[in-house]
């Protein structure tokens, strides 16, 4: 029941209970959320669905990872590489569109694939300034970020800390290629 003094309205409490009933009942009708599904991992991906998702993606370091990428091969992707992105919920084709274009998903899996494969072939590039206010921020492909006081020496400080970054880097791959096993031809 309804009572109104001044201006205000005031409910009793059996309309208040009803009222709460009512949208607890609505509520029971929903469907239940469903869990997103598991991120897809790119780095399974054959080289050339890996470039079709690369090609789709818009980034600074792109032409050169998919050009490390495709050393070995001959071809450029193709149609079907581009179809099992589709498949796979990466990329979608629109009717009235030339190309496929990447779906969220895609973009998260091809930002990581990008971060992988840069790390991989050793590709560093130092982005920034990001950000303003008191700090800024500067990053590389490969994942590496640092934030630093926002003046006119920015650039400078996270200079000095990319170009630790980019030794650490360039020595592990180094490392990484000399515990190497050799492998022997027999013959």
């Amino acid at each position: 029941m309804r009572r109104t003094s001044g201006n205000v309205a005031t409910y009793s409490a059996a309309a208040q209970a009803g009222v709460l009933q009512m949208r607890l009942d609505e509520a029971a009708k929903l469907q239940p959320v469903q869990p997103l599904p598991p991120a897809i991992d790119a780095s399974l991906l054959t080289s050339m669905q890996q470039a079709a998702l690369l090609t789709m993606t818009e980034s600074h370091v792109k032409r050169a990872v998919i050009a490390r990428l495709l050393e070995d091969a001959q071809d450029a992707p193709a149609m079907p590489d581009y179809r099992a992105l589709s498949r796979l919920g990466l990329a979608r084709y629109s009717g009235g569109k030339r190309l496929h274009e990447l779906t969220a998903e895609g973009r998260i899996a091809a930002r990581d694939l990008e971060r992988k494969l840069c790390g991989q072939f050793d590709i560093h590039l130092m982005l920034g300034p990001m950000g303003a206010g008191p700090e800024v921020s500067f990053s590389c492909p490969c994942g590496w970020r640092v934030s630093v006081r926002n003046s006119h020496t920015a650039p400078g400080n996270a200079r000095v800390s990319f170009n630790r970054h980019h030794a650490t880097a360039a020595g592990m791959s180094k490392l990484v290629v000399a515990l190497k096993p050799l492998v022997r031809m027999e013959g």
